[in-house]
């Protein structure tokens, strides 16, 4: 489908209005977005999965109705996924770790690059960290980066913080882990697996996911790890902690558990909202609704994944969640009641031609400064820009919601 209209028409949208859309040159395994606005020129940097050797691509988005692929960045072997990046200022980040059960040949770190020339990313610097590689980052403050990454000594990924006041020459400022961490050998099967999902840091607090171990909150005050609170629904509910997202003047926080297995064979998994009133008690107040309208066995996977993280530079609200929901598409939930959330947008797209799942599946998401919203399928759909019209976006607050 390659007329917009055609497109639209065919999805199921409620609440937003399509704008445009790119299969990032017939390489649309998209993942993760940042959007950045560079003297009058608006640029998405777009993270893939890895299945067409792709590690991110940049698009001029100026016109949200006519993106356009002005550059793309190979993976540097087949066996790396690099499906995460960050970008602060001129600097980008991308992950590498391996790709696939069995993978030998590929790169285990961190590679950064100078975007000073969006349309020309020059790789400047790399840092290995061993074990697996890195899977996801937080890089935010043009200082530190927070990692989950692999390390030797350790048998799955940890929480490790890179100091990048020369991002030609990473050097770690601090890492934090769990015992049953320690040790050489194959770690356990995914479903089991404790790991290091993804720590977000802010000034002296982190929110770090912990998969199969829940969440944890730690003070990390001189770089010195402590833990505050904890919270863990595994057992009775699904594991695979995905992302532990601080909203912090309401002193609330939103948790996704990722789903793994595709056709709902798993479970439903959930999305949590916590309030961290007091720290060291994080106590779940209420669970996000569950999209009852598509079918979760269609195809592909169906529940959540991840949700705009509100890094400086976006449109940030502690009151708007914008979460992927792989095959029941983007939602958007109204959190002003922190007790009772409620959907006040969506958009499905239909399957996107040549997706092995025979659905969209819905990956990442990303809201800029001007209210417009970017997502991306992880198997060919690309990119897809919308704008929320189910209630008016306020402009972002000019305080940043991390400054302190």
């Amino acid at each position: 489908m390659d007329d917009l209209a055609d497109l639209a028409r065919h999805s199921e949208i409620q609440g937003l209005r399509l704008l445009g859309h790119s299969d990032l040159s017939g390489r649309g395994d998209g993942m993760q977005i940042l959007v950045q606005e560079r003297e009058g020129t608006k640029y998405a940097f777009v993270s893939h999965m890895g299945d067409f050797r792709v590690a991110f691509s940049v698009l001029d988005v100026t016109d949200p109705r006519r993106p356009a692929v002005v550059a793309q960045v190979p993976t540097p072997t087949p066996e790396t996924h690099a499906h995460k990046l960050q970008v602060w200022g001129e600097v980008l980040l991308s992950n590498n770790e391996a790709y696939g059960a069995g993978a030998r040949a590929f790169a285990a770190g961190v590679r950064l690059f100078d975007v000073a020339n969006p349309k020309a990313p020059r790789e400047i610097g790399f840092f290995e960290t061993g074990g697996t590689g890195v899977h996801r980052m937080w890089f935010h403050d043009g200082r530190y980066a927070h990692l989950s990454a692999g390390a030797p000594g350790y048998r799955t990924p940890i929480y490790r913080v890179l100091d990048l006041a020369d991002p030609a020459r990473p050097r770690e400022a601090m890492r934090w882990w769990l015992p049953e961490q320690e040790g050489e050998g194959p770690p356990e099967p995914i479903d089991r697996r404790v790991w290091c999902h993804y720590p977000i840091g802010i000034g002296t607090r982190a929110y770090v996911s912990y998969w199969q171990a829940g969440v944890f909150l730690l003070d990390i005050t001189g770089f010195s790890p402590r833990v505050l609170g904890r919270f863990n629904p595994t057992p009775p509910y699904g594991g695979a902690a995905h992302t532990f997202l601080p909203l912090a003047r309401r002193q609330l926080a939103i948790v996704t558990q990722e789903a793994l297995a595709d056709r709902l064979q798993e479970g439903q998994k959930a999305v949590w909202v916590l309030d961290l009133r007091a720290e060291t008690n994080p106590v779940p107040i209420a669970t996000f609704p569950v999209p009852r309208a598509v079918d979760p066995r269609r195809g592909g996977r169906f529940g959540p994944h991840n949700v705009h993280e509100n890094p400086p530079g976006s449109y940030q609200s502690e009151e708007v969640v914008f979460l992927t929901y792989f095959n029941a598409g983007l939602r958007v939930v109204d959190v002003s009641d922190p007790y009772a959330p409620a959907e006040i947008g969506w958009f499905v797209p239909p399957p996107p031609p040549g997706s092995p799942k025979g659905a969209p599946q819905i990956n990442d998401v990303y809201v800029d400064r001007d209210g417009l919203v970017y997502c991306t399928d992880r198997y060919t759909g690309g990119l897809y820009i919308l704008e929320l019209t189910a209630a008016p976006l306020r402009r972002s607050d000019p305080r940043d919601l991390w400054a302190r």
